[in-house]
């Protein structure tokens, strides 16, 4: 499909989760939301390594504003606040930082 173009102010924040050994990428859940606010903006899954690497989770967000991201796999939740800058667009979250939350 034709990607659109992106809106005045907006730029892509791509995310790939690795995984607990660090070598490859897993499909976790991915939910982005706002710092300020903990609206959910977005939801999705990452990418794992049957993806080009280049292939990245991305969502389109207003530049230059603060956002929590909250990355679930398995047992294991991972919340990182990011700052998106269009010079810098992707992410990197290491699920060897994650802690342990067992499902209820």
């Amino acid at each position: 499909g034709k990607k659109e173009p992106l809106q005045p102010g907006e730029c892509l924040l791509a995310i790939r989760v690795m995984g607990r050994e660090g070598r490859d990428r897993v499909a976790a859940a991915v939910k982005v939301r706002h710092a300020e606010t903990g609206a959910t903006l977005f939801e999705g899954k990452s990418k794992d390594e049957r993806f080009d690497g280049n292939d990245h989770l991305t969502v389109e967000l207003p530049a230059g504003k603060e956002y929590l991201v909250d990355v679930r796999f398995d047992d294991w939740i991972l919340e990182r606040k990011i700052e998106l800058q269009e010079s810098q667009p992707l992410h990197t979250l290491r699920l060897a930082e994650a802690e342990r939350q067992p499902k209820s």
